[in-house]
């Protein structure tokens, strides 16, 4: 057969073909951006009104994609809708744990026989038999499934792998022990165990609907950088200035004293209370010092809980950042009023 009747032989089918996969393809763009029924069958219908089997065919096709595409999207929205939501890890063991440590802390400082010393020596006896424990769980199976067993309820998923979270607690509190003044020290520890909880909870339960940290400050005299971790929410920490602000404000007005109101603080040696608390050595008194470092005690908390240092543990960083900033506080307060 010659050349020029093989392509005219030829020539209509391949043309029809083309016709149809022009008209598939508008089809499929026409259902991505959402054209109604109508406009789209007034666009194919003028296009193919002298070839009623090319009709036929594209409808074929296009009732086909058209099936697929509602199938599409009935599976997408079961898949995006409302009876998936996804389950929050409370925690309870381990914030329980977490919260109880601030309680001890509290009856300790009350207690006037029991020396600041005195329970960092305990802690750092019990650091030394915990760090060897995590470093042998993590280098023998054996040791590791008997380590979980007994204390894998108060162990988040990272920890299974990794350094427990108890060695870097027990570090910063014996930290805050060794070089802040007992009052300070004991604020600085209910912090982290009381505010730093506060943060998790309330940022797990409200931490979606709001809006997260900025990942980034910049200001004029400071070069950009990314002080926040960023997985923390407004709500958290909001949470986290809250509760630093109560602990500061139950402590040195109830217990820690500052000459406004009866509190507790006789139950502590004379040395430890009167001229000797740090509030009053700095000069922070009445209603205006207290207010002063209630404010400041709540931000401090807020910001240090949030901090992102590297990927260092809060619960090393939280006492050391937050005891360190009240510190410089109560020397630019004392600074200021000439007592320091």
């Amino acid at each position: 057969m010659p050349r020029a009747q093989r392509r005219a032989s030829t020539s209509p089918a391949r043309t029809t073909q083309k016709r149809i996969s022009r008209k598939v393809i508008r089809t499929l763009e026409e259902l991505g951006h959402g054209v109604d029924s109508d406009e789209e069958g007034d666009a194919r219908g003028s296009g193919n009104s002298n070839d009623n089997e090319e009709d036929e065919d594209e409808g074929e096709v296009a009732a086909s994609l058209r099936a697929d595409a509602i199938r599409a999207g009935k599976q997408r929205e079961l898949a995006g809708g409302p009876t998936e939501k996804k389950k929050i890890d409370w925690e309870i063991p381990r914030k329980v744990f977490h919260s109880s440590i601030g309680f001890i802390t509290l009856g300790l400082y009350l207690t006037p026989s029991i020396s600041p010393r005195a329970v960092a020596l305990v802690l750092w006896g019990a650091l030394a038999v915990i760090a060897p424990t995590d470093v042998v769980r993590l280098r023998v199976p054996a040791v590791e499934r008997v380590y979980e067993k007994a204390l894998g309820f108060l162990m988040r998923e990272s920890e299974r792998t990794g350094t427990n979270g108890t060695l870097w607690y027990i570090l910063g509190v014996n930290f805050a022990l060794t070089f802040y003044p007992i009052d300070v020290a004991t604020v600085a520890i209910l912090i982290l165990s009381w505010a730093d909880t506060a943060a998790s909870t309330i940022g797990r339960m409200y931490g979606p609907r709001t809006a997260p940290l900025p990942s980034s400050i910049s200001l004029a005299w400071l070069p950009a950088w990314t002080p926040f971790a960023p997985r923390k929410s407004t709500a958290g920490f909001m949470a986290a200035c809250v509760a630093g602000a109560a602990v500061a404000l139950a402590f040195w007005w109830g217990v820690g004293g500052m000459n406004i109101g009866r509190g507790v603080a006789e139950m502590r040696t004379v040395k430890e209370v009167g001229a000797a608390t740090t509030p009053a050595r700095f000069g922070v008194r009445g209603v205006v010092g207290l207010v002063a470092l209630v404010l400041t005690a709540g931000v401090v908390s807020g910001v240090a809980e949030a901090l992102d240092l590297g990927g260092l543990d809060d619960n090393l960083t939280l006492p050391i950042i937050s005891g360190g900033a009240l510190m410089l506080f109560f020397r630019v307060w004392g600074w200021a009023v000439g007592a320091a």
